[in-house]
């Protein structure tokens, strides 16, 4: 059978040959069974169902014969970047990624990828991609790991920024299926699977592509692929692990007053800081005697905190590390656009 697909090649010639046996099968024993019995009778009869079972073959037993010669388990030497691409354009169930950034967000498989996502999501599958927070000890830890040939808090943040004007552009379900949270534990493995195929690798090693670790591609019923896939779930309902929209703000609101603002955020040595011009005319307007109010603060699950607040000014010893940090999590922040005006530190 691979000898007739190799010699037709082209998908609507395989069709049409497969479709002629199939009307030269039933003409054969269609016209036995108007003759008399004998040698001719028997002869049609043998003829129209060899041609049959030829594409009995090829339909049915050809692919499962294919499929189980292919090996349960793969070892690749560097990350396999378009067979995962081509299985998330084929998946219909779930896709998961976990890793400091998916390696399919580098350049020049992005776009691919995101297409093969688009494709999956309107099948239906459920996608959770874990990334590592760019701003955390992981991440530093990781560029060590790495030699410092990428700036992994760069990259992790463009890929989350590229990631959620992506989830902007999807509708109904499909944004409802595309869930991307950022931790900040680097975990034992990477995982990138896809219905019911994984690929698993481990940490720490390996340069921004793969190409110095390798990749152990399985069956999700595994024993690797349910370790790691374990590992996936812990880490995803994390209670430090953050969903994307927490990533990127928080939300602020002047005590005693109505106004609530959602603030980009950063964390510089385990202080939080807030850039809002808005937020910071606000507390302007509300302070009394020159003394600013304190904000309730806005978490996940809607738990408030009063805090209080207090601005740098341009000077401050700490200006360049926050901005630093507002640089790797937003990319050019407009709210520091003008100096430290509008940056506070919640105490």
């Amino acid at each position: 059978m691979r000898r007739i697909r190799r010699l037709f090649r082209g998908r609507h010639l395989f069709a049409a040959v497969l479709t002629l046996l199939v009307a030269t099968g039933i003409l054969l024993v269609g016209g036995a069974l108007v003759l008399p019995q004998g040698v001719l009778r028997d002869v049609l009869v043998n003829l129209g169902a060899t041609a049959l079972g030829v594409v009995l073959t090829a339909i049915v037993l050809e692919p499962l014969v294919e499929r189980a010669r292919q090996p349960e388990e793969r070892i690749h030497g560097s990350f396999p970047h378009r067979q995962f691409i081509d299985g998330v354009g084929r998946a219909s169930r779930r896709v998961n990624i976990m890793g400091a950034w998916p390696y399919v967000m580098d350049s020049p498989w992005r776009a691919s990828f995101l297409s093969a996502l688009s494709a999956a999501l309107k099948r239906g599958a459920r996608v959770r991609i874990l990334i590592l927070d760019p701003t955390s000890s992981a991440a530093a830890q990781r560029q060590a790991d790495l030699d410092g040939a990428v700036d992994v808090s760069e990259v992790i943040g463009d890929t989350i920024r590229a990631l959620e004007e992506f989830h902007s552009t999807l509708a109904g379900a499909a944004q409802r299926s595309l869930e991307v949270r950022i931790y900040s534990t680097l975990p034992p493995a990477r995982l990138y699977c896809w219905d019911q195929r994984a690929i698993c690798s481990f940490f720490p090693g390996g340069n921004d592509s793969g190409a110095d670790v390798r990749h152990y591609e399985m069956n999700v019923l595994s024993g690797l692929a349910r370790f790691v896939g374990l590992e996936f779930n812990a880490l995803w309902s994390h209670p430090d692990t953050q969903t994307l929209r927490r990533h990127r703000g928080v939300r602020v609101r002047l005590h005693n007053s109505d106004v609530e603002y959602e603030v980009p955020y950063a964390t510089v040595d385990a202080h939080t800081y807030v850039a809002s011009v808005d937020l910071t005319d606000g507390i302007l307007r509300h302070s009394v005697d020159g003394i600013p109010p304190s904000v309730s603060v806005c978490l996940d699950g809607d738990v408030r905190e009063e805090r209080e607040v207090v601005a740098i000014p341009d000077d401050h010893h700490s200006v360049e590390a926050v901005r630093k940090a507002f640089l790797r999590k937003y990319g050019e922040p407009d709210q520091l656009a003008e100096g430290t005006r509008g940056v506070l530190r919640i105490l």
